[in-house]
């Protein structure tokens, strides 16, 4: 058996009850400016000094890698997250981070080791960087 459609719609209740709340709403703020004012102040405020704090550590930073390497060529590689071959381990740690993946080879003239990064399926990465004997040596990268 069908339902009886009763003709009724909710748009216009539903558009009567938004028109309020937004009618409220104007009102608490024109009687509350000083509240909204300080808050949006504070907002603001904590938002510069996280954005100057970021930028401090960055440029801390920075200097780091100048004074440890001493290269301006090696730091500029490094700040634009590259690799090359030649690389030291660390220099490619500091350029892309930790690995998500290392698998070692120990033979009895080299180490190997093949980092991973940018895990595109389980097991499967869009980077895989050669180290041999702390270096990189070769690299795979799929687009």
């Amino acid at each position: 058996m069908a339902k009886k459609n009763s003709g009724g719609s909710l748009i216009p209740i539903v558009f009567a009850t938004a028109i309020s709340a937004i009618a409220a709403a104007y009102q608490w703020a024109q009687k509350n400016v000083t509240i909204i004012v300080a808050v949006a102040a504070g907002f603001t405020l904590i938002i510069a000094v996280r954005i100057n704090t970021g930028r401090k550590k960055r440029a801390a930073w920075i200097q780091s890698l100048h004074e440890k390497y001493k290269s301006i060529e090696i730091v500029t590689g490094i700040l634009n997250s590259e690799f090359w071959k030649g690389q030291t381990e660390e220099q490619l740690q500091d350029s892309l981070g930790s690995p998500q993946a290392i698998d070692r080879q120990v033979l009895k003239t080299k180490r190997k080791e093949i980092w991973k990064y940018n895990e595109v399926r389980k097991g499967q990465f869009a980077i895989k960087i050669t180290l041999e004997n702390g270096n990189v040596s070769s690299w795979e990268q799929k687009s």
